[in-house]
């Protein structure tokens, strides 16, 4: 016997949704670095109804508080402006660059992407500022 809730189901606010709906964590990224233009390119064409990712801040206003992991630097968002983090690429291949906020979102606006929602995870990064209080 399968659970109720395991079985899609139309959507009260849109019946032409069927719910539960697949979202792509940080878009496809078995295949694809994540957070990147191609891992949500591959997320959609993998069928994903939805995408989540991570949003930081960068220095100047414009974007893993680290980039580390994904990028090989050990430096902070928040502490790197766009004109440095647009330079860096993907420590795993295909070597994807960081999009910005805007990209994405420009992105969504293609024909065909209708229907994919996102979830975005902001991200904080507190930093320890000294006061002459």
């Amino acid at each position: 016997m399968i659970a109720p809730w395991a079985v899609a189901q139309p959507s009260p606010r849109d019946p032409s949704r069927r719910l539960p709906q697949a979202i792509a964590h940080r878009g496809a990224k078995l295949d694809w670095p994540e957070n990147t233009m191609a891992a949500f390119r591959g997320a959609v064409k993998a069928g994903a109804h939805a995408i989540e990712t991570d949003i930081h801040l960068s220095a100047d206003g414009v974007v893993d508080p680290s980039l580390k992991r994904c990028f090989g630097v050990d430096n902070h968002i928040s502490e790197c402006s766009w004109e440095y983090l647009s330079t860096l690429r993907t420590v795993a291949e295909p070597h994807e660059p960081m999009p910005r906020l805007k990209d994405f979102l420009e992105w969504l606006t293609h024909p065909g992407l209708e229907r994919i929602w996102v979830v975005l995870d902001i991200k904080v990064c507190f930093i320890n500022i000294n006061s002459n209080m």
